[in-house]
């Protein structure tokens, strides 16, 4: 008597359930693949943000301590780069990394310790110094092969203005500062600006 193989009804159940999973991963994997790639772009702008906060900070501490000296902004400047000296991109491939877009040093006496839009923009004047990113890395540039080179003063040199704005009460520092895509992968988040602010009452000048 012929005898017929018959497949049992949990191998047929055991086969759907695996096609069954692989359309579920082949649905959910780009997903987790799409939040990872944003989770490691958030990561690095978060990095660069500790960053620049750690900049601002190291900024305003240095300079609110040289009070109304001739050399408060420039070691105002000083003090803040070295935080994050590879932003300005000097002797460093740093096409992919965090770039500066500029420093603004500014009285923060008013104005409820914000920089004015002015200010941000670019303008100069005895209530802020606007620099971009060319004119710190030639700062700094210049520094390094003179430091005591004449006018030593950051200001002076490049805007004309002699000294910091007198009875100066509190320097503000305001730093923006752009994160590239980590991943490249987000076309509508190519890059992340950064900002951060730092104010601090000033010392004054000891004769």
């Amino acid at each position: 008597m012929r005898t017929w193989l018959r497949r049992k009804p949990e191998d047929s159940s055991r086969r759907s359930e695996r096609g069954t999973e692989l359309v579920e991963i082949t649905l959910v994997l780009p997903l987790l693949v799409f939040l990872v790639m944003g989770m490691l772009d958030a990561g690095m702008a978060w990095k660069t943000k500790l960053e620049v906060v750690q900049a601002t900070r190291q900024g305003a501490r240095i300079g609110s301590a040289f009070g109304d000296d001739e050399f408060a902004d420039q070691e105002a400047v000083l003090a803040a780069m070295s935080v994050i000296p590879d932003y300005v991109n000097i002797d460093v491939d740093n096409t992919n990394g965090p770039r500066l877009n500029f420093i603004v040093l500014y009285r923060a006496d008013a104005n409820d310790g914000e920089p004015t839009d002015a200010c941000k923009a670019g303008s100069v004047n005895d209530l802020c110094l606007h620099l971009t990113r060319a004119q710190v890395e030639q700062f700094l540039l210049d520094y390094a092969a003179d430091p005591l080179a004449d006018p030593p003063h950051l200001v002076r040199e490049w805007d004309n203005r002699p000294v910091q704005p007198q009875n100066l009460q509190s320097l503000g520092i305001y730093i923006e500062a752009t994160q590239p895509s980590f991943t490249g992968v987000f076309e509508a988040l190519q890059t992340w600006d950064v900002t951060a602010k730092t104010v601090m009452r000033t010392e004054p000048l000891v004769e």
